[in-house]
């Protein structure tokens, strides 16, 4: 939109009418359903409060004196802009975010930038263009997919159905170490297929906080090398990051301005050097393998990485409007019409993600029983007893009660029953082995216990003995170090609680301090003594102050 900012001037009746005025105005001034106005700056409309949009432009504005067509049928009369449009202005509209349709349409305003580039037939492109395509076609197979076609295929659909002008119900989660290019794909999406103005590359500030204004209007939002997280503020991060992965609707907050509600066209990228997701075991995030081989070493004169480094080379040669253009329009002509966000396919590290975060009572069950390919034959009572001996063996400070246990149970299918008035548990070594695939609690890298050991569980340690929380079963040093990253999480979330509720202390104690009213200090009491010498007669009362029974002291 190439337009001047609003100008003053433009309202002098020496240049324009009444009604070319107001047709200015409402060209730079669009009042919201929320309270809220939409401003006409630098091309784009931004979102202001009431009172900034009046003391800024309203109040400074002249009254228009000369004559034209007011409304109030004297043309005489001077006309106040700030009253017509405050109070008699009736083109009220509500915000959108709406791909490649008009800025003003039915009752809303679009504040939706459109999109960098416009489709053309791929075939029309030039042959040299068509090959710089599939060297970035090559990147994303070798590199992101890591040579998996089913990955490959469904990354794809999820860049064309986003530039389609669709919203993915699905993360795309980049983890791997710097270097080995999981960035580079996002750089040429942002800056030569959607365009700056609807790509975002941020930190974790947006979901952090609620001033998320950044994110409004935004296709595409990557979250760009996230920090590890405490398990406290990760639950609030991830129930923001699924709302925005999911919710139609988005509630946009900012600073001076009243929030409101719109059209959430977000589709969202994590990329990130560190486990910083706790919870991608979840249906929303989608976990590449990440390719390790295409990694730059410097200072390194080897035949590989040599080849290395012309292969990067060569995907620079992409990053340019006209390739950027080519791509767009070849992912358009990907069919999406059987896609589905939240159906793709599992990934090793998906599978990686599976097994380090299954609950206390599945790894239970993983080692104890389904690893031995033992038949789960026991009372509720004697099972409960047994678990809760695993968690003390192996470190677990909060195991399931025995009520939660039967609820984790029932999910996953096994149901008690009741023999001689005892609640008792049987699954079959078979039936186990299915549960334990269908909910991915098996790793590669596990080993099933050996022919002898297949019905001998591991020798418990006794909890009152010198051996009391130590496991008697073999432990990896992945695990060792899994084990111990969750209880400086612990620790260092007990510290915070701990500062946090000294503080809170601290602040009470003041409070009560600078609000409690001191004690008046009541007026000293004389002290009546009745004297009663040795007659019969009646004492005769005294009054004895403090200075006189000082005088009385001093002269003993």
């Amino acid at each position: 939109m190439d337009i001047q900012n609003f100008d003053f001037k433009q309202l002098s009746p020496k240049t324009r009418t009444l009604k070319q005025c107001l047709e200015y105005l409402k060209t730079y001034f669009v009042p919201l359903v929320d309270g809220n106005h939409a401003v006409l700056e630098n091309g784009n409309y931004v979102i202001k409060d009431q009172p900034t949009v009046k003391k800024v432009y309203f109040d400074r504005m002249p009254k228009y004196k000369a004559g034209g067509d007011g409304d109030d049928g004297d043309d005489s009369k001077a006309f106040d802009f700030s009253n017509w449009y405050f109070k008699k202005y009736t083109d009220i509209r509500s915000i959108t975010y709406e791909l490649n349709k008009d800025v003003l349409f039915d009752d809303k305003i679009n504040l939706c930038p459109r999109l960098k580039n416009r489709y053309q037939s791929f075939e029309s492109f030039s042959k040299a263009t068509q090959n710089k395509v599939a060297v970035m076609l090559n990147y994303i197979n070798e590199v992101l997919a890591n040579g998996n076609k089913p990955v490959y295929s469904y990354l794809l659909q999820w860049l064309a159905f986003m530039v389609k002008g669709n919203k993915n119900d699905s993360i795309l989660y980049l983890k791997s170490k710097q270097g080995f290019g999981k960035s580079t794909l996002l750089e040429f999406m942002r800056e030569f297929v959607v365009g700056e103005n609807l790509a975002l590359e941020t930190g974790s500030a947006p979901i952090l906080s609620n001033f998320n204004a950044i994110l409004g209007g935004k296709l595409l939002v990557y979250f760009e090398e996230l920090e590890t997280f405490s398990i406290a503020q990760w639950m609030s991060i991830s129930s923001r990051l699924k709302r925005y992965a999911t919710s139609s609707t988005i509630t946009i907050e900012d600073k001076n301005m009243k929030a409101y509600t719109t059209k959430n066209i977000m589709n969202i990228i994590v990329a990130s050097n560190n486990d910083a997701i706790m919870d991608d075991d979840g249906r929303r995030y989608f976990i590449l393998d990440i390719a390790n081989h295409r990694q730059v070493i410097p200072n390194c004169d080897t035949p590989r990485n040599r080849d290395n480094v012309k292969f990067w080379a060569d995907v620079r040669t992409c990053f340019n409007d006209e390739v950027g253009h080519a791509f767009y329009c070849y992912l358009m002509e990907v069919d999406t019409s059987t896609y589905r966000a939240q159906n793709f396919p599992v990934t090793q590290a998906k599978l990686d993600s599976y097994a380090k975060r299954l609950e206390s009572h599945e790894t239970f069950l993983k080692y104890n029983y389904v690893l031995r390919k033992a038949e789960l034959k026991t009372s509720v009572g004697e099972l409960y007893e047994e678990y809760v001996t695993y968690c003390r063996g192996n470190g677990i400070l909060k195991p399931l009660t025995k009520i939660d246990m039967g609820k984790k149970l029932k999910e996953l299918g096994i149901e008690p029953y009741k023999s001689n008035d005892k609640l008792k548990i049987k699954v079959s070594a078979e039936a186990l082995q299915e549960l334990a695939k269908s909910h991915n609690w098996i790793h590669e890298t596990d080993e099933y216990y050996d022919a002898e050991s297949t019905n001998q569980k591991a020798e418990l340690p006794d909890p009152n003995g010198l051996d009391a929380g130590i496991s008697c079963e073999h432990v990896d040093n992945d695990e060792i170090g899994r084990r111990l990253l969750d209880k400086e999480k612990e620790c260092n979330e007990l510290k915070e609680e701990h500062e946090r509720m000294r503080l809170e202390l601290e602040e009470l104690r003041k409070w009560k301090a600078e609000n409690t009213p001191k004690p008046r200090e009541e007026p000293k009491k004389k002290t009546i003594i009745s004297l009663i010498d040795d007659s019969d007669e009646e004492g005769e009362n005294v009054d004895v102050s403090d200075s006189k029974i000082a005088k009385a002291t001093k002269a003993k």
